[in-house]
């Protein structure tokens, strides 16, 4: 049982990994641009006035924020790091 736990942990900690990946480079590759044409063509459809406020809202980050992960034990982050490798 001991082992499907820890196959499961590490199974857990990659997709983990992998999703964190995934989210900052798809976040990164995303043109802000082409993001608010596709903002202004949609209120421009449903016959809103975004301009003014697009422009007061400035601009904001490329990254999003990482979640802060508790680490239970020390012994996932030390596999953590092994599997990073």
């Amino acid at each position: 049982m001991s082992q499907f736990e820890k196959q499961f942990e590490d199974m857990d900690v990659r997709s983990g990994y992998m999703e964190s990946t995934m989210e900052s480079t798809t976040t990164m590759v995303t043109p802000p641009d082409q993001v608010e044409s596709l903002m202004r063509m949609a209120a421009d459809e449903a016959g809103l006035q975004v301009d003014s406020l697009m422009d007061d809202a400035g601009s904001t980050g490329a990254a999003l924020p990482m979640k802060q992960v508790s680490s239970p034990d020390a012994d996932l982050e030390a596999r953590l790091a092994a599997l990073k490798k």
